[in-house]
Parts: structure tokens; C-alpha cells; sequence
């Protein structure tokens, strides 16, 4: 038997990606030394999610939750109703795996591109990195370093980003963090100590997980569940181990946000 690895995810309206998000998942069923069960939570999808759920899960070890709630669907927005409605779901989720006595538990969103490479990379640094608790992708947008044009891609998920001392971060930057040492040790690929990132797929300790939950007290509901994580040991970014979302940039300023990246520019200017 394997080390158990628990994995997590929710789900609404799926069925343009999903097939695409399962492949991901048989992929890292590939490293047959991990015994993998998932645990899923659904809620008020109008087309095949939970059908093509079901049937996937049938030969595997794991549990869905589906409900129908006539829920509000935001999009992407941190409306405070959205979060506090996202936390209910993600401990739902959570609350599937009752007593997890799995090794590992990842925790991903369903439309983020991933691979085994990247469990394999954070497990590693989950293992070798000091007080490691949890260690969270360097999730990738289809727009530019718009602040120092580092790089044709940028860091997405800035909004459950917190420096080591509990800072906001950069939007449309290579590294999100305004810490100068954080900045130089991203472009050699050395993981930096967060108090929050989620950055679409986390890898944790599930003996840490068990004792956490989501909560709503930020504009972000994986920030608070990460500050509680970080009591137990250190959270880790990892910028070699990237992964992808696809953003609709007909829905994006880019002058507005070229905008708030100068700005960005000349507070990290004034902090250096």
C-alpha cells in the first residue's frame, strides 16, 4: 500500500473543462506508489457535471456531495457574498473526508491546469523544505508582467496572497510579493515563506489540514484558513512548480490595469 493522498475540489457547471481536469487527475494516478481518494462537492450545475462525476468516481475510492441550492452564481469577483458562500462550500468539501488519516491532502481548483510534475515537485519541497506545512503552486495567467515585464505570463492569484509578515501582494507580476529578498529568490526558482497563497493547487500535511477550515473573515476565503495553517509551520510558494488559468481578456482593462501596476512599481520603488 502506498502513502494515502486525500484530494479535494469543488465544482459548479464544469462540463466544458472537466473531462480535460479528470485526465489531470488519472495523470498523477500514474505514480503508483500513492493511493489517491477524492472528495468532491457540487452545487447547482445546470448541464452533465455530476453525472460524468459519478460515473468517474465509481471505480475509485473517494465521495460527491451534490446539492441544489438555487445558489447565486458571482463569476470571478471578491464579493463578500460570493466568499462567505465559497467557504460553505469548501468546508463541505473538507467535511467529506470525515477522519482523514491520509498522509497528504491537495486541494485544487477545477479549472486550473496541473500535472503530476507538480505533485511531485511540492511533495518534494513538502518534505526537504524547513517546517514545511504546505506548499502552493505558482499559478500562471494569460497576461503579461505588467509591473517590471519580467515575463509573458503573470502570477493569478493574488487575492489569497500574503507576504511573510502578512502583506498584500502585486497584481500582473512575475512574483507577487513586494519583498525584495522574495523578488530575487523567485527568479532562481527558491521557494518563498507565505502566510497565505493557494495559488489553484496546494499540497499540505493532512494532519494539519484536519485541525484548519475555511473561515470568511477576509475578501479572500483561503487567506484565513492559511494564517491558521501557518501557526503549525511554514507555507511555501513554489515559482518553479507552475501551473495554468486561461482568463478571458475581453473582460479585462489592460490600460486600468497598467495603471495599477505603476503604481505598484513606485510603492515597491519606495519600500527598496
Amino acid at each position: 500500500m502506498g502513502q494515502k493522498v486525500s484530494v479535494f475540489s469543488i465544482w459548479r457547471d464544469s462540463a466544458k473543462d472537466i473531462l480535460q481536469t479528470l485526465k489531470q487527475l488519472e495523470d498523477l494516478e500514474s505514480l503508483q506508489r500513492f493511493d489517491f481518494s477524492y472528495y468532491f462537492y457540487e452545487n447547482d450545475s445546470k448541464d452533465n457535471t455530476v453525472e460524468i462525476l459519478n460515473e468517474w468516481l465509481s471505480s475509485r475510492s473517494g465521495e460527491l456531495k451534490s446539492e441544489s441550492l438555487n445558489a447565486e452564481k458571482f463569476g470571478s469577483t471578491p464579493n463578500p457574498k460570493r466568499m462567505k458562500f465559497l467557504v460553505s462550500c469548501r468546508n463541505k468539501c473538507k467535511d467529506l473526508a470525515k477522519d482523514n488519516d491520509s498522509h497528504y491532502s491537495l486541494i485544487f481548483d477545477s479549472d486550473v491546469k496541473f500535472n503530476k510534475e507538480n505533485f511531485e515537485l511540492q511533495l518534494q519541497r513538502l518534505n526537504t523544505l524547513e517546517s514545511a506545512v504546505m506548499v502552493t503552486a505558482n499559478c500562471r495567467q494569460n497576461i503579461s508582467d505588467l509591473t517590471f515585464v519580467y515575463s509573458t505570463d503573470s502570477y493569478y492569484d493574488v487575492y489569497a496572497f500574503r507576504d511573510r509578515c502578512g502583506s498584500n501582494g502585486m497584481f500582473f507580476s512575475d512574483c507577487p510579493s513586494y519583498k525584495r529578498d522574495d523578488q530575487f529568490d523567485w527568479k532562481i526558482s527558491k521557494p518563498i515563506i507565505t502566510m497565505s497563497s493557494f495559488g489553484g493547487f496546494a499540497l499540505l500535511r493532512s494532519e494539519v489540514f484536519n485541525k484548519v477550515k475555511w473561515s470568511a473573515d477576509f475578501h479572500c476565503d483561503h487567506v484565513n484558513m492559511c494564517f491558521d495553517i501557518s501557526r503549525f509551520g511554514n507555507i511555501y510558494c513554489d515559482p518553479k512548480s507552475k501551473v495554468y488559468v486561461n482568463i478571458d481578456l475581453n473582460r479585462v482593462d489592460l490600460n486600468k490595469c497598467s495603471q495599477l501596476c505603476a503604481e505598484q512599481k513606485e510603492k515597491y520603488s519606495a519600500l527598496c
